[in-house]
């Protein structure tokens, strides 16, 4: 019972990759990468979270850094 709620419950750390979605389409990438950093703090295993931490840094040329 409790895997099927918290698939339909966000956690903390999808409430702080939604934010840094926002912030990186609205342009400001090194915030975004500070929000998917903390949501990286509260889950260090959740994959999406490091998937976009990849993507930004890919976009701010930072392919070095980009290892998911």
């Amino acid at each position: 019972m409790r895997a099927f709620l918290d698939r339909l419950i966000p956690s903390p750390a999808d409430e702080l990759r939604e934010e840094a979605a926002e912030l990186r389409v609205a342009g400001d990438l090194s915030a975004a990468l500070h929000k998917l950093a903390d949501a990286s703090k509260i889950d260090p295993a959740h994959v999406g979270v490091r998937i976009d931490a990849a993507e930004i840094m890919l976009d701010l040329n930072e392919a070095d850094e980009a290892v998911v």
